[in-house]
């Protein structure tokens, strides 16, 4: 308790894991790009916030991701100039070494929702809609995040398609 103010205090360290998914489409190059994401993480977080009071709670927190690894399969699929269909794989691997941030959040608890109370009569069944009261949903933003630079690498770019078969030219090449 910090003077008249209940204060909780609440830590968290854990190991996170999660997949996206990333599509895009190039009208410019005629292309489609697929990509299932999977990340994993090791974090840390320590917050520090009011209670549930009947009507609001909020607090201030800090997270760290010591290390986030994801690994970037893209597949990607294209016409090529001439109308050949072209397939291309690629491998990416990205490492976030460190990361901080430091967040704000709160709830309300004054949303209204409804419930529908149904009862039949007769032929026919009538629905009355019920209010009641519920937590809106939390809201949170960073106020300060921090990191180092992530690490990316490419592993593989395997493609499929039409291939330059004429012999090399021949040219210069300046070097300073």
């Amino acid at each position: 308790m910090v003077g008249f103010i209940p204060v909780q205090l609440r830590s968290a360290a854990g190991l996170e894991m999660r997949v996206d998914l990333a599509i895009a489409l190039c009208f410019t190059r005629r292309s489609i790009i697929l990509a299932p994401i999977p990340q994993a993480g090791i974090f840390a977080l320590a917050e520090i916030s009011t209670p549930r009071v009947p009507l609001a709670y909020g607090g201030l927190g800090i997270r760290a991701n010591v290390v986030r690894t994801t690994f970037v399969p893209q597949i990607t699929f294209g016409l090529t100039a001439d109308g050949a269909i072209r397939v291309c794989l690629t491998g990416d691997i990205e490492t976030i070494p460190l990361e901080i941030k430091f967040y704000w959040f709160f709830n309300i608890f004054l949303c209204i929702s409804f419930r529908k109370k149904c009862f039949s009569v007769g032929f026919g069944r009538i629905c009355i809609p019920i209010p009641y009261i519920k937590w809106c949903g939390e809201k949170s933003g960073n106020f300060y995040k921090w990191g180092l630079s992530p690490i990316r690498k490419r592993l593989f770019h395997i493609c499929t398609g039409a291939y330059d078969r004429s012999p090399p030219q021949r040219g210069s090449i300046d070097a300073q």
